[in-house]
């Protein structure tokens, strides 16, 4: 990974509901080093109870539970500390109501690359 991570969803499961089950979410990124970005991974931790949590982040032990991984149509160059800022959409899939839409726009305004794209997970 050569970016920092965000949170893009942060709710509290006993209590909350997702209209539709869907979200849309601002994202900011920092470069950590230069070199090419090529995807997103996107992860979740569920905090179970005060002293356990599920993470699926890449930086924490592997479980049955994976990351997903977004590949770039085109991967773009990025340098050391330079922002990349975003959206990511969820929603459930239209032909499968297990399935996701997921869409991401990026935008990285030192070389004005933006684009959008969506991932249809079946």
């Amino acid at each position: 990974m050569i970016t920092t991570s965000a949170v893009v969803l942060d709710m509290d499961l006993r209590v909350a509901s997702l209209p539709g089950n869907a979200f849309t979410s601002s994202f900011a990124l920092e470069a950590t080093r230069s070199g090419s970005a090529s995807g997103l991974v996107i992860w979740f931790d569920a905090e179970l109870s005060d002293d356990v949590l599920l993470s699926t982040s890449p930086s924490s032990a592997a479980t049955h539970w994976k990351q997903t991984l977004v590949y770039f149509t085109s991967p773009f160059a990025v340098l050391d500390s330079n922002p990349i800022n975003g959206t990511l959409s969820m929603r459930p899939h239209s032909l499968n109501h297990r399935g996701l839409e997921i869409e991401v726009a990026i935008k990285y305004e030192y070389d004005g690359v933006a684009f959008t794209q969506t991932y249809n997970m079946l």
